[in-house]
């Protein structure tokens, strides 16, 4: 079950970062904030071949916070289950 908030916060290492839930053609992508830092983490859930899900940053290059902070987001919403 989601929860129909938009936006929610999570903790990530040191400190709490705020996420943003979006939607661009079917898709959801997710905008994470960091304090302090005006560049935004974006994020989301992919398919490789053999239909397994991993996370991913947009555009690539911030691999490994994309899959620390996805395992994060889906617990927060394994939370609502």
């Amino acid at each position: 079950m989601e929860s129909d908030t938009d936006f929610f916060r999570i903790k990530y290492l040191s400190g709490t970062l705020q996420v943003e839930r979006l939607h661009f053609g079917g898709n959801r992508v997710f905008k994470v904030l960091y304090p302090g830092n005006p560049v935004p983490l974006l994020i989301t859930q992919a398919m490789k071949s053999g239909r397994t899900a991993f996370w991913t940053s947009i555009p690539e290059g911030r691999q490994q916070e994309a899959e620390e902070i996805g395992a994060l987001i889906e617990n927060y919403y394994n939370s609502f289950a």
